[in-house]
């Protein structure tokens, strides 16, 4: 669950950062008045990583090189450049069957509440309460930020996939409950979203899933923990 469209569209703190870890671009900022564009892009990577990024939507880590604005310009040829959807993931083994396991996910009043990170905020169930049908809306602080949700649930595959749909945007997170031998079962939380066009969903694309991923794991491990106090050896 996390914010779509331009979330970093205005990233010029994570664009300083990197302005100062970069070899030679200490001061860089305060010896030259270019825009924020030519800032950003001359210290992303050059037009190989560029066209990598937009046409698969992963980076290869390439290290800087180009003078990143013309570069991107060319690869854009003076049009925006369109994003594919964003989608990230993590998973982890639950020491509990996948029924126990998925009824503490599909129920947003009684357990849900009670292994959501510290990134979630005023997490409120407005209608229903456990499984499809349930309206959830809440807030997730992260990089600085705060953005709200409004959350539909459904169930395409009962006891086993739960989806949670933003009502205002393109934001879809999927939890999957999977049994393993021993009693067991693993949990996966994927969400996709569609990124902002140009250089604001080059930004977003960079940042957004690092940091999903991190809120993601810590979710898991507060569940991980949650299915252990409920299930005592």
């Amino acid at each position: 669950m996390w914010p779509p469209r331009a979330r970093w569209a205005g990233s010029h703190s994570h664009a300083s950062q990197l302005m100062m870890t970069v070899p030679g671009r200490q001061g860089w900022r305060s010896r030259h008045s270019a825009g924020m564009l030519d800032q950003i892009a001359d210290l992303l990577w050059d037009i190989e990583e560029f066209k990598h990024v937009i046409d698969t939507g992963e980076s290869t880590g390439c290290p800087v090189s180009a003078r990143g604005a013309p570069a991107l310009a060319g690869h854009c040829r003076g049009t925006p450049c369109l994003m594919a959807p964003i989608n990230v993931s993590a998973e982890r083994t639950m020491a509990a069957p996948a029924d126990e396991v998925y009824r503490y996910i599909a129920d947003m009043r009684v357990h849900h509440p009670h292994f959501l990170p510290l990134a979630f905020l005023d997490f409120q169930v407005e209608s229903g309460g456990v499984g499809a049908g349930t309206v959830t809306r809440f807030k997730v602080e992260a990089g600085g930020r705060t953005r709200q949700y409004h959350m539909t649930v459904a169930e395409p595959d009962p006891g086993r996939v739960l989806t949670e749909s933003d009502d205002s945007s393109s934001l879809v997170t999927t939890t999957t409950v999977t049994p393993q031998d021993g009693g067991s079962c693993r949990v996966r939380i994927f969400t996709t979203w569609d990124s902002a066009s140009g250089l604001g969903g080059l930004l977003e694309r960079i940042f957004a899933p690092k940091v999903m991923r991190g809120i993601y794991a810590d979710e898991l491990e507060h569940l991980a923990a949650y299915v252990r106090e409920q299930s005592p050896a």
